[in-house]
């Protein structure tokens, strides 16, 4: 009898204790419904895994960004550690399937300092970077198709940069060559991968180097000289927040499938901007959104001189390109830029920056290889008039040498650069100082970039 008691007991014990618990769930749920957890996979070697002598799990960058990402989203946000140490990318292609198989929402990828390794697992100098920068490339652009086939959002990262405590083999030796120097390839590969194949970016490699203004990285490394520590991986943490997830060009904001988590967060207010200048944006934007064409105000240009370029047989290299920039408008319409029209005569067919007070803003244009530049028509725009320009080419999106600058004289509609001697340029960058009326967008009509194939 006193066996039964027990048992009977115990179960209404368990059946009240059920009962409360989802009676609890049930009003907690209908008091702040949440969705469902945003999943982030963070592929990559131990500096992805990131503990390590000097750092916990606590401390790691997948942990921040988890935490940092809830308290600024009020999400709930998962980031799976897919760090193994040693790895580079072809011994991780054997485990893609891994990512793949785990449908995340978004998928960040750094590899590299394997990869780029001129240290083998003996301590020895290896004669060349353990894996050829071409099959790295190929891997890396092979991962990002099959996730954005899925829908999966992808945030590529540079691999940091080593210090100095790399390059020692022990026994008084050292590595012949700078390791950093080798690493710095494989981040110029990222960089153009990420052009090419539309993703988000986090250049760690060299917001690290411009983080401690020349100095060496130690500061943000541990002693071994290529494995963050709590200060580097708190840097990286917020390298991700502040390059895919607030900057005004994200692309996984505008992720079909990774938008909806970040839907009901409230826009930031913005201060309107002193005078006439913001009232036009106003105007701009609500017309736009009513799907209304806007003339500009100048309708047509005047000719540009384009015999030397029909001369010497010279085609327009930007024709249809694509371009990255620091401060896109979302209601711009994609790759109009570059898209051949420069007499444009309403405001849906000319390019434009977002009004924010951020300057200079700059767009950079991917000629897709490296090209001989003779000449550079710039297009101004009457909807938001260009004031100050400054041109610069780059071979490698990291070093960039100016080539040009220029200052529009209001409702001045063209700016034709002839360069003296041809200029050897992958990427065109063109910055913007300030615009007229104090405006906080510029906006262009169209970008010819004249040269030889």
């Amino acid at each position: 009898m006193k066996m039964k008691f027990t048992k009977t007991a115990i179960f209404l014990f368990f059946l009240s204790a059920f009962i409360l618990q989802f009676s609890a769930g049930s009003y907690a749920a209908k008091k702040t419904p949440r969705r469902e957890a945003l999943r982030i996979y963070a592929f990559g070697d131990s500096i992805t895994h990131g503990v390590n002598a000097s750092t916990i799990n606590t401390q790691t960058f997948r942990y921040i960004l988890s935490q940092k990402l809830s308290e600024k989203y009020g999400i709930d946000v998962r980031v799976y550690d897919g760090g193994i140490g040693g790895q580079d990318t072809q011994m991780a292609d054997k485990r893609f399937s891994d990512v793949t198989g785990a449908d995340p929402d978004i998928a960040i990828i750094m590899f590299g300092s394997n990869d780029a390794a001129l240290k083998d697992g003996y301590g020895e100098e290896r004669s060349a970077p353990r894996v050829a920068i071409e099959k790295y490339r190929a891997t890396i652009e092979k991962w990002i198709d099959a996730l954005q086939e899925k829908g999966t959002a992808v945030i590529l990262m540079t691999p940091p940069p080593t210090t100095g405590n790399y390059q020692d083999l022990g026994d008084g030796k050292s590595l012949s060559r700078d390791q950093k120097s080798v690493t710095k390839n494989y981040a110029k590969a990222c960089r153009e991968i990420a052009v090419l194949k539309k993703t988000d970016l986090v250049d760690n490699f060299q917001i690290i180097l411009e983080a401690v203004s020349g100095k060496s990285p130690a500061q943000l490394f541990i002693s071994d000289g290529i494995h963050l520590n709590p200060k580097g991986n708190a840097a990286v943490a917020n390298n991700i927040i502040a390059s895919a997830f607030e900057s005004e060009k994200s692309l996984l904001m505008r992720n079909p499938r990774t938008a909806p988590f970040f839907a009901s967060k409230p826009e930031p207010e913005k201060t309107p901007a002193p005078g006439p200048s913001h009232a036009a944006d106003e105007e701009v934007s609500s017309a736009k959104d009513d799907n209304e064409e806007i003339e500009a105000t100048v309708e047509s240009f005047p000719a540009v001189d384009y015999s030397a370029i029909e001369k010497n047989n010279l085609v327009n290299l930007a024709l249809g390109k694509t371009y990255i920039e620091s401060s896109p408008d979302r209601k711009c319409a994609r790759n109009v830029l570059t898209d051949g029209v420069a007499n444009v005569k309403n405001a849906d067919k000319a390019y434009f920056t977002a009004p924010s007070e951020v300057f200079p803003k700059w767009v950079t244009i991917d000629l897709g290889k490296l090209s001989d530049i003779r000449h550079l028509v710039i297009y101004n725009s009457g909807r938001a008039q260009t004031r100050k320009i400054k041109i610069f080419g780059s071979d490698d999106l990291e070093s960039f040498r100016q080539i040009g600058k220029y200052a529009f004289r209001r409702d001045e509609p063209n700016y034709h650069l002839a360069l003296a001697k041809p200029e050897k340029a992958r990427y065109v960058k063109i910055e913007f100082s300030d615009s007229f009326g104090e405006s906080r967008s510029v906006s262009l009509n169209e970008v010819e970039i004249w040269g030889k194939k």
